[in-house]
């Protein structure tokens, strides 16, 4: 399922509450290689370039827009978020990204959005309400309308999760999660030509109480579903799978590049 209302205010009560700390906790789960490995295909997928306007819809802190930037160089950077609270700070550390508190939809149909030809969607597609999934690409392939070299990339993790994490919260990621064939089907209705390169599998390695701080500290949205002490149960569950010092796993994206269509009526 696409969020609900209530699980949509749920969830931005969540970012609001881990913006300070967000950065730190995805640099402990990724690190430095896996980061440069996703500025890679994005402004490879995308073929960022100096003449681009960029967007990064659903951005949160800036700090992976960011990194984009400094990567490709863009003539102009945005990161589009409807949380106050992450884009604080990103107004206070990256003072060279436009932030713009907005939701994709309100961003799509903004005249602010108008400059933009290459848009990122990055881990937050399932945000999207389900009553708002047409409209959003839609207004998305009239924003892009304008460019030719017009391009959107999604990425997204699957249905099923392909990182740890115990059972309850496993319901919760899958019910708040879609396979990518809805994306895919949303997409060419809308009038996208859509393209689905190789997934990207990002490795992780870590210490083993590492990872249970970071699902402490809710990580992912889908913890913030859970009180201190049922996510203290859940770990106490993962302990009875997850022995070693240290746990290795493969943080998936599958990805999804959108274009105009070659001919439009």
């Amino acid at each position: 399922l696409f969020l609900s209302s209530a699980a949509a205010v749920e969830e931005s009560l969540h970012y609001a509450n881990v913006a300070s700390s967000y950065k730190t906790l995805y640099d402990k789960l990724h690190g430095r290689a896996n980061i440069e490995r996703e500025v890679s295909v994005v402004v490879e997928h995308l073929d960022l370039k100096a003449s681009d306007t960029f967007a990064d819809i659903g951005g949160g802190t800036g700090a992976f827009t960011e990194a984009v930037r400094e990567t490709a160089k863009p003539k102009s950077t945005m990161v589009v978020d409807p949380s106050a609270g992450m884009l604080e700070y990103a107004n206070a550390n990256y003072q060279q990204l436009k932030t713009v508190p907005m939701d994709a939809l309100t961003f799509a149909k903004s005249s602010g959005a108008k400059a933009a030809n290459k848009v990122l969607i990055r881990g937050t597609i399932h945000h999207i309400p389900e009553d708002q999934l047409k409209d959003t690409f839609l207004a998305l392939l009239e924003l892009l309308s304008h460019d030719n070299d017009s391009k959107l990339l999604i990425m997204t993790r699957p249905h099923s999760p392909s990182f740890p994490m115990f059972e309850e919260a496993k319901k919760v990621w899958m019910e708040n999660a879609e396979p990518l064939e809805k994306y895919i089907s949303a997409a060419e209705n809308a009038g996208f030509h859509v393209e689905v390169p190789d997934a990207l599998p990002l490795p992780v390695s870590m210490p083993l109480q590492l990872f249970f701080g970071l699902i402490r500290n809710r990580i992912w949205s889908t913890f913030s579903y859970f009180s201190d002490a049922e996510l203290v149960a859940g770990i106490e569950e993962m302990k009875a799978t997850y022995k070693g010092p240290r746990i290795e796993f493969n943080d998936d994206f599958n990805l999804l590049l959108l274009s105009l269509p070659l001919k439009r009526n």
